[in-house]
């Protein structure tokens, strides 16, 4: 995990091409054998200038938790959570996008920011609020906004969270990625690993035996019941062979290649969409195992029902491959 980088058994020495510690062109890794192994991106000079070797820095807490107090947080944080919480009232068509899209604007000062927010949403919503109950529930969101920005933007002294990022994660800045991005290559060309597993673990949170059990009642919905695994794919027409290993995330959380180094699923679950795949192009978990299939015979098995638009994939035993 994360903590592994300053752990008493590894010493990770970086040179940081800037004052905020978000471009690191050259790293050094020492662990238990006690042979460095140096990685460089390709615009990495060799040797390093001069004043490198006084710039290096051995990697330590502060340089993932960089920000302890006064944390700027982004658009995205604010809002999902006032959304989640029900401060904001999700039931206003577009809020959350409305919302960040204000948020994300460059502005001269706060003031400017608190009256072009106002403005702006009671103009978005004067003809889909009308009256005086939409009204309120669009001013009271406005305020809550308003306040938001209020404590976390300060434009008149050009600070919020672009400014001042967290490098912990690597949503609202590159994080992770100064560093696992694909980029910086040993002398044998082999990468720094950018897997998720190198910190996360999705199957061991507290959460996992009731999200599991949640899982597979939705999954019930239309696999066999009391089915797991391989077994669950049964209906499925590939060979068993072939078959062999597949589970939900094989058709629902397709894998790609990420940065050119390590596969990665999707983290959305969906169901397969062969029909996408005529229409716009798009892959499907179908076409992932059925190759020598065309999308087109794939939307064979797939029905849409009308007016819900409830998606359904009925696979066949008995459908050639």
């Amino acid at each position: 995990g994360i903590h592994w980088h300053s752990s008493s058994d590894v010493q990770v020495r970086y040179w940081p091409a800037d004052h905020k510690r978000s471009v690191i062109p050259w790293i050094e890794v020492t662990t238990g054998s006690g042979k460095p192994r140096v990685y460089r991106t390709p615009d990495c000079p060799d040797p390093l200038p001069p004043e490198a070797e006084a710039q290096i820095r051995t990697m330590d807490c502060i340089d993932c938790y960089n920000r302890p107090s006064h944390i700027y947080r982004s658009p995205r944080q604010l809002i999902d959570k006032a959304l989640g919480t029900g401060a904001l009232d999700g039931s206003l068509p577009y809020l959350k996008r409305y919302a960040t899209e204000l948020f994300e604007q460059k502005y001269e000062t706060k003031a400017a920011a608190l009256e072009n927010i106002s403005k702006a949403l009671e103009e978005k919503y004067a003809t889909r609020m009308a009256g005086p109950r939409g009204a309120k529930m669009v001013r009271e969101n406005i305020e809550l906004l308003q306040d938001l920005y209020y404590q976390n933007f300060f434009p008149d002294h050009g600070v919020d969270w672009r400014e001042y990022p967290v490098h912990l994660g690597h949503f609202e800045s590159r994080g992770c990625n100064r560093c696992h991005d694909g980029l910086h290559q040993d002398a044998e060309d082999t990468p720094i690993s950018n897997s998720c597993e190198l910190c996360h673990d999705p199957h061991t949170s507290a959460f996992e035996p009731a999200e599991r059990a949640r899982v597979r009642a939705a999954c019930a919905q239309c696999h066999p019941k009391g089915a797991s695994g391989a077994a669950q794919a049964a209906a499925c027409s590939l060979p068993i062979p072939e078959r062999a290993g597949k589970d939900c995330v094989a058709c629902h959380m397709r894998a790609k290649t990420f940065m050119g180094v390590d596969e990665r699923h999707d983290h959305s679950f969906r169901p397969p969409r062969p029909d996408l795949t005529v229409t716009l192009g798009t892959p499907n978990g179908c076409n992932d195992c059925h190759q020598n299939r065309s999308a087109r015979w794939a939307t064979r098995f797939q029905s849409i029902s009308e007016p819900t638009r409830t998606l359904r994939i009925t696979c066949s035993p008995r459908a050639s491959r």
